[in-house]
């Protein structure tokens, strides 16, 4: 449903087209959406007002328009032509009228306006709400081709189609990797961690899977890695979402989408080119032999240059993630117990305990803060940097900052470990 509005808009009132002894005023219209998909019902608020010193009760035609411009007159699209009875002298009419967005409107910004019209169909007044509305679309979808082959691909909400994606919002974009979909259990279970990381951001996810599935041995998805991030940030640039405000979330070869889809991101008010706010990379994938990306070629992927603040989860007991690209990103971390698939689970669970109420300084949800991922782009300055090396030993030349241990079936988050300059720490969930 269209978002409901909270205050009452005026609007603007245009120059009088005719003026007869029928007087009709439009008293107000106002569109009570701020947004709408195509094809979707929306309500509209009008008033109109008999000013005529006739004793004569006045029926009349209002006709609902829109138009890109704030200027409404007989040649904007018309959205209803609603006959109204009997108007009284110094009476006034008003109602709420439903009305249907074309399914053929355009992701673009509109005013809506009333037109009325005397019974002998002279127009008597016009005006605007002078607040425009967005209409949105609730799917972008597209295709992908690597020599000769083409896949489709498409980002929506996580929720489904049903809802619309906006442009004007924080925005989190969850990204699966080889032979998974968004509607993998575990993607699923990280979709709603991140819904509570802010009220108001929206979660989006990218759905490659066509693309990605490279059967059970096989790695020709690895080589529509760089073509799906070209057509994502595209897309999502060409719709309004800019880098300052979009946060990439990737499992495996996922990440690396996240990765070149940040670097394809055009500079906006926060960023420079090539940068989105923030990178959550989970478990990298390793180089899978056969195909065309290469993520440990020099220079390839960096989390922390394509990104104002990165974060990545490397899955010690895991065989398909990279220590390599895990450790390009600002804080990287390590997780035991769990695996490559299980460890989506793990970072979940982490980011549930971040947001709980109960994350205060001193808990393990609390040393993984979004403000500091988000806002302030800043580490942690409990620990010390770099305190441990891929296989989770303590060393003065490592290149993780903390050990997040799993529970004994691998899905939840059982302790944290982290060091500071004097002394070694170990937090419960």
């Amino acid at each position: 449903m269209p978002h409901q509005k909270r205050r009452l808009r005026m609007f603007e009132r245009l120059e009088r087209r005719e003026v007869f002894a029928v007087d009709l005023d439009v008293v107000r219209v106002d569109a009570l959406f701020d947004h709408a998909m195509p094809g979707q019902e929306v309500a509209i608020e009008a008033a109109v007002a008999n000013r005529s010193a006739s004793d004569t009760s006045l029926d009349y035609v209002v006709e609902f328009r829109w138009s890109s411009d704030p200027v409404i007159d007989a040649t904007d699209l018309l959205l209803a032509a609603i006959a109204r009875p009997g108007l009284a002298p110094a009476a006034f009419d008003e109602w709420t009228q439903q009305v249907a967005i074309p399914e053929s409107a355009t992701h673009a910004s509109y005013y809506v306006g009333m037109t009325l019209r005397s019974d002998g169909g002279a127009i008597t007044d016009t005006a605007l709400d002078h607040q425009s509305v967005a209409i949105v679309y609730s799917s972008l979808n597209g295709s992908v081709s690597y020599q000769g082959r083409v896949n489709s691909v498409a980002i929506r909400s996580y929720l489904g189609e049903s809802v619309p994606i906006l442009d004007d919002v924080p925005t989190w974009l969850v990204i699966h990797g080889r032979n998974s979909s968004p509607t993998s259990p575990n993607l699923v279970q990280l979709d709603h961690a991140l819904e509570r990381v802010q009220p108001g951001d929206q979660v989006l996810v990218l759905d490659w899977s066509a693309a990605a599935a490279s059967g059970s041995l096989g790695g020709a998805g690895e080589n529509f890695i760089k073509p799906v991030a070209s057509w994502a940030a595209s897309v999502l640039s060409g719709y309004g979402v800019s880098g300052a405000e979009l946060n990439l979330v990737g499992h495996s070869w996922g990440a690396y989408v996240g990765a070149e889809l940040a670097e394809r991101m055009p500079a906006s008010p926060g960023t420079t080119a090539g940068q989105v706010n923030s990178i959550i990379a989970v478990d990298p994938a390793v180089d899978y032999p056969g195909g065309s990306y290469n993520p440990l070629a020099r220079g390839e992927v960096n989390f922390a240059r394509n990104s104002k603040y990165s974060w990545a989860f490397y899955a010690v007991r895991g065989t398909f993630g990279s220590a390599t690209t895990a450790a390009t990103a600002d804080e990287a971390f390590l997780v035991t117990a769990s695996d490559h698939s299980k460890v989506v689970n793990v970072v979940a669970d982490l980011f549930t305990l971040a947001t709980s109420p109960a994350a205060g300084p001193t808990s393990l949800g609390g040393q993984f803060s979004f403000e500091r991922l988000l806002v302030t782009h800043s580490p942690n300055s409990t620990w010390r940097p770099n305190s441990y090396d891929s296989v989770g030993r303590r060393t003065n030349r490592g290149t993780f900052e903390a050990v997040v241990s799993a529970t004994s079936d691998g899905f939840e988050v059982g302790s944290l470990k982290f060091a500071t300059k004097q002394r070694e720490f170990i937090y419960s969930a």
